[in-house]
């Protein structure tokens, strides 16, 4: 057996890559696997005893790289910064999520707004290209954003009320069902200028705030639909949580892993 561990200044900084690749909280082994993994370094080179129990204590224990630790019976390891707390939610501290591009939705957002366009309602005074020009922009925005969510977690996704009722509006673009809560969001894409017009929004439970990027669409912050609806306008970009928080919570809710136990230690410091 080896008798080695890695150093810390070359292992770490690889745990904290790793646990924002997954964007999930991790049993500390499982991080030490991983990060091994990504080194090119076999278990058996190391003394995987105390390698694991460096992870456990020197980092996630003692708190670097802004990771905490969650004992017994859960042995988690997690970034401090996934969970919301009151500072957090006045600015979206990241650069947002990069949802690439995909043939189908697109081609599923240009004949739903080939469809949907002789019913839609006009906003602002403009001509008809224009108008053309946004609505498809709204909806293919939308149809990414919904297939790559219906993809990361299929159990939770429903679509939305008015799918395939091509005359009818809907406040929602699709919904999500998570543990038998139903939260209805809603995808918003910029206007003219930049410039994201809130104030005629309806209610629903989580705004995604994204834009087009090259082919691909950013999705840069969230917004809980009370906070929204009364923001007016916001400028791109401004504020919100951190899209990283929804996907770490979702990921909790899939893995069956504890979110309030973990919510709960990032605020006081490890448990």
């Amino acid at each position: 057996m080896a008798n080695d561990v890695l150093p810390m200044r070359a292992l770490f900084p690889v745990c904290r890559d790793v646990l924002q690749a997954r964007l999930q909280p991790l049993h500390y082994a499982e991080l030490t696997r991983l990060a091994l993994r990504h080194l090119g370094i076999p278990e058996t080179a190391v003394n995987w005893a105390r390698q694991i129990e460096d992870v456990r204590e020197k980092l996630l224990l003692a708190g670097r790289y802004a990771s905490f630790y969650v004992g017994r019976p859960h042995c988690l390891g997690a970034a401090r910064g996934w969970f919301a707390t009151p500072q957090y939610e006045l600015v979206n501290p990241t650069h947002g999520i990069r949802i690439p591009a995909r043939v189908q939705p697109a081609i599923t957002g240009a004949f739903e707004t080939a469809l949907r366009w002789p019913h839609m309602q006009a906003h602002f005074p403009a001509l008809p290209t224009a108008h053309a020009r946004a609505a498809a922009q709204g909806l293919v925005l939308e149809h990414y954003v919904r297939a790559w969510f219906q993809e990361h977690w299929p159990e939770f996704y429903r679509a939305p009320d008015n799918a395939g009722r091509w005359t009818q509006a809907c406040a929602h673009d699709f919904k999500l069902v998570v543990h038998e809560r139903v939260y209805a969001i809603d995808v918003c894409g910029p206007g003219r200028n930049g410039v994201y017009r809130l104030g005629n929004k309806l209610p629903v439970h989580f705004h995604l705030l994204c834009a087009p990027l090259d082919t691909d669409v950013l999705w840069f912050s969230v917004r809980p639909g009370r906070i929204y609806t009364a923001a007016g306008e916001l400028e791109l970009p401004a504020g919100g949580i951190a899209p990283e928080r929804m996907i770490v919570w979702l990921n909790c809710m899939q893995a069956g892993l504890p979110y309030t136990v973990l919510k709960t230690a990032a605020g006081r410091g490890n448990a």
